[in-house]
């Protein structure tokens, strides 16, 4: 899904309110992108979200109190239908074995709390725009295999006819 005239649909997987607060706030008032930020505070509630609407970004915390961040991640990822969603951890955890196994499970991103809401704008823009080339590329490919199909099919009752 791309940027629609409302803008990116945000996911934000936080238990924390002052970080669901700051984050929304950063994001729908700061960010060089129109951005609706739908707050969930357990992994429960976010597929419940996840299921209503189709996200640009999830925003999602490690320390979960009913699920571990890696295992809605690797849930995520494993989905044909959520795979594609650009997953961003935004956590307290800080050793490199974390952020390793958060890359290998598919995130695009590792910030750890507290944050510099400079940075997490930057970020987050950035893995939108990522985003949108990717989309971008997806439809473009899907036009020109329609193009190539019907150029097959043409020549094909073409070679019919003669």
């Amino acid at each position: 899904m791309d940027k629609t005239d409302s803008g990116y649909h945000i996911l934000l997987v936080d238990d924390d309110r002052h970080i669901q607060e700051t984050v929304t706030i950063c994001l729908q008032s700061y960010s060089a992108q129109s951005a609706s930020v739908t707050g969930a505070m357990s992994a429960e509630k976010a597929f419940l979200e996840i299921q209503k609407r189709r996200f640009d970004l999830i925003l999602l915390d490690l320390g979960l109190p009913d699920r571990d961040g890696f295992d809605v991640l690797r849930e995520l990822k494993s989905s044909e239908e959520h795979r594609d969603i650009p997953v961003f951890l935004l956590t307290g955890r800080n050793t490199t074995e974390e952020k390793v196994k958060g890359f290998d499970l598919g995130a695009v991103d590792f910030l750890t709390k507290p944050f510099a809401s400079a940075e997490l704008l930057a970020r987050t823009n950035s893995v939108l725009a990522a985003k949108d080339l990717r989309d971008q590329l997806q439809r473009t490919n899907t036009e020109l295999e329609a193009a190539r199909s019907a150029a097959e099919s043409a020549a094909q009752a073409k070679s019919d006819f003669l």
